[in-house]
């Protein structure tokens, strides 16, 4: 009989010291590398050694150590957004630097080299025109949350026109509102519109368009701010008479820090001196020429008086005039140094202009008249630039600056005995200071203790200053909206006040808003305002609408709300614009953007670094949400689709 011959079988142990075989066929094995089953039969373990390390074997094993898996080429998730995030964060840092969008175009090979060992980095790939779509699809996020918000509220529309010498003007559409989410009155860019129509009927079209692309109702706009020319503020064809056709209720802001300015621009023109004219000639005298900057230099440093540049002054910028002057008398004596030694041409009209008005005792006297009297105007007109609500201040602002005019030259009786500021007449000379009690401030005091003074000299300069006041009051009186009921009744909203505050006042806005709100409601709400004591957090808040808004979410004893109806009055009241200087800031960010270098960017870029800049806040300062960075990821396709 033949012996029978034990064959050997696959055992568990192989798989667990060479995982890639498998069992095969009865006494075989299985190598998921070589795709092949060989004969386990005779030697068992042994056989499986040596299918291992033989040659085939081998070759394949290191082949395929060489090949990569395709699932590198596709990044997992968690990578894939940590690198749309990380160039998401790079754009909104160029945004908010005013960084040429351009730059980005070496950013992935530098942080590449920057940061070897970074998975993300080598895989950032952000050139400009992913930047360009990143740019725009963040900046539409922005704006679709600000349109939702705008659809069921009130707000205000403020615009400006540039101050471009071209044909075309650019218009920013700002807006203000109360934000329930951030608790405060937000100023945000609705759009950027570039417009060679610049009549009132060109302006009012565009802006009407805008509102009817993004489905906003005209009866949700309560105000509109704007400058004070015939183009904005005609009743017939300017743009507020044909806002007023779709809004009758609107109401209309013209920038009272334009008007502070031509007050105290008309005011010191009136003098008997050119000021504004000789700190003009006077800047672009040095600016024109490298060798007189070098010897004014040279005067400073001999004076003992600091290295200081004279500055431009521009007659249409609100605070160019007191810097300007300030700096002029800063540098008084080196500037005469400086002419007394200069070797031009004694024919030149502006050095013989310059040279006798340093070398005039009159002219320095009025100079420092003008410096005395200006930081008057200038003090409201910087307040009246916060970006924070003042519409609940502006009356008094205004009376206030009326009011520190006419104590400086009308008599103390006649001021306190007068019902009103309004109705003293300040150019009566009955009712004037005598020239010694005339408030001129004290360095011009001290100038007119010298004896070479003539008398014909004094009554001369005494006359001037009574002009320069008469003339500012005159204008004020004429130009201010001092009687105009809405800025009057809007102190309501001045919590400091509230005391005092008046139910009529309150019950103007709800008519004048259509606010749909209790009466009795309201009339119990404003009554609890009045006689309420209010915490320290909310009397201490550093703007209104923020401690409006603290009011807003006091409870009462059922852990109700205890102010309903008036915060919502209040803070329509205060998305009412106090001044243009919204405007001017969005202009400001044009400039730093729109430069010589790039003075050719097309405008919806510009519209979206500036709307981008306004709603971020910091750069790196930001949640991005998994929506956000699924729009960045998708902002290229978005915008060769759009093409």
């Amino acid at each position: 009989m033949k012996k029978r011959k034990n064959n050997q079988r696959f055992r568990k142990e192989y798989s667990e010291k060479w995982p890639y075989l498998i069992p095969g066929k009865e006494g075989y094995a299985r190598c998921s590398v070589c795709n092949t089953e060989f004969s386990i039969t005779h030697g068992g373990k042994d056989d499986c050694r040596r299918h291992v390390s033989g040659p085939k074997h081998s070759d394949l094993v290191k082949a395929q150590l060489q090949q990569q898996s395709i699932s590198n080429f596709y990044p997992s998730k968690l990578e894939e957004n940590g690198v749309i995030k990380a160039e998401t964060l790079f754009v909104r840092f160029l945004i908010e630097h005013n960084i040429p969008l351009a730059a980005s175009d070496h950013s992935g090979v530098l942080f590449t080299r920057m940061f070897p060992d970074s998975d993300i980095a080598k895989k950032f790939s952000c050139g400009h025109t992913k930047t360009h779509a990143i740019a725009a699809v963040t900046a539409e996020t922005y704006r679709e949350k600000l349109v939702n918000k705008l659809r069921s509220g009130l707000f205000s529309l403020s615009t400006d026109g540039s101050n471009d010498i071209s044909d075309k003007k650019l218009y920013p559409l700002v807006i203000n509102f109360f934000d329930d989410e951030k608790g405060q009155v937000v100023t945000s860019l609705l759009s950027l519109s570039e417009s060679s129509n610049n009549t009132g009927e060109g302006i009012f079209n565009f802006i009407d368009a805008e509102f009817q692309k993004f489905q906003l109702k005209w009866e949700n706009c309560i105000a509109f701010g704007a400058d004070n020319t015939n183009t904005m503020a005609g009743c017939n064809k300017g743009v507020l008479g044909l806002f007023k056709k779709k809004q009758p209720n609107l109401k209309f802001i013209g920038c009272p820090c334009h008007l502070i300015h031509l007050a105290a621009q008309k005011a010191t023109n009136s003098l008997a001196v050119d000021v504004e004219g000789i700190l003009i000639k006077l800047f672009y005298y040095l600016e024109k020429s490298s060798k007189r900057k070098s010897e004014f230099k040279n005067c400073q440093v001999l004076s003992d008086v600091k290295i200081h540049k004279i500055f431009k002054h521009v007659s249409t910028r609100w605070l160019s005039l007191e810097n300007a002057l300030t700096r002029l008398m800063e540098q008084w004596v080196p500037l005469q140094i400086f002419f007394a030694n200069s070797n031009v041409m004694k024919d030149n009209e502006n050095y013989l202009m310059l040279c006798e008005s340093l070398k005039s005792p009159k002219v320095k006297l009025y100079c420092v008249f003008v410096m005395a009297i200006l930081p008057t105007f200038t003090k409201v007109n910087v307040a009246l630039q916060k970006e924070q609500p003042c519409i609940h201040t502006l009356h008094d602002d205004l009376m206030n600056l009326y009011y520190e005019l006419l104590v400086r030259f009308i008599k103390p009786a006649t001021v306190t005995k007068s019902k009103s500021l309004l109705n003293i007449n300040f150019q009566k000379a009955k009712n004037q200071k005598s020239d010694d009690s005339l408030v001129v401030g004290s360095s011009a005091r001290v100038l007119l203790q010298d004896s070479n003074w003539t008398l014909e000299e004094k009554e001369e300069f005494f006359l001037s200053v009574r002009k320069f006041f008469v003339t500012a009051c005159k204008y004020i009186i004429r130009k201010f909206p001092l009687q105009d009921e809405f800025f009057k009744h809007a102190s309501v909203a001045n919590i400091f006040k509230r005391q005092t505050a008046d139910l009529q006042s309150v019950k103007y806005f709800t008519s004048l808003f259509n606010c749909c709100v209790d009466s009795d409601q309201l009339e119990l709400e404003l009554a609890f305002f009045q006689a309420d004591s209010l915490s320290s957090e909310i009397l201490e808040a550093e703007r209104v609408d923020v401690a409006l808004h603290k009011i807003s979410q006091i409870k009462n004893s059922n852990g109700y709300a205890k102010y309903v109806a008036l915060p919502k009055v209040m803070m329509s009241i205060l998305s009412v614009p106090h001044s243009n200087a919204a405007s001017e800031r969005i202009f400001s960010m044009v400039r730093k953007n729109q430069t010589e270098s790039r003075s050719s960017m097309n405008t919806k870029t510009l519209e979206s670094l500036l709307i981008t800049k306004l709603n971020m806040g910091i750069c790196y300062d930001v949640n991005l949400s998994s929506d956000d960075l699924k729009k960045a990821k998708g902002a290229c396709y978005l915008m060769q689709k759009k093409l």
